[in-house]
């Protein structure tokens, strides 16, 4: 990034207006405004893929939470004991 990109969203960071950012950095109001706009929509975009991909991992363990539950609850559903399999419940041949 240039040094006039960086003083750009520096001052903005401070507070100051696109017009006076421009008068003390030497462009334009609109190449001011420019940066700086492009500048939040780069973050929001990498804000939200962190948070797309925190949710993403989030979801994962939910769903292998849930599904180790169903895989522990599931001889107790069938009513077997830990003795037999779940492929095999008591036969009678």
């Amino acid at each position: 990034m240039s040094r006039d990109r960086l003083r750009v969203l520096s001052l903005h960071e401070e507070g100051l207006s696109y017009r006076l950012i421009a008068r003390n950095v030497g462009l334009s109001k609109n190449t001011v405004m420019d940066i700086v706009q492009r500048h939040l929509i780069a973050s929001k975009k990498a804000a939200s893929g962190r948070a797309a991909a925190l949710l993403a991992v989030q979801d994962g363990a939910a769903f292998n939470i849930a599904h180790a539950a169903r895989i522990t609850r599931a001889p107790t559903k069938l009513g077997l004991t830990s003795a037999h399999s779940w492929g095999t419940a008591n036969r009678e041949i």
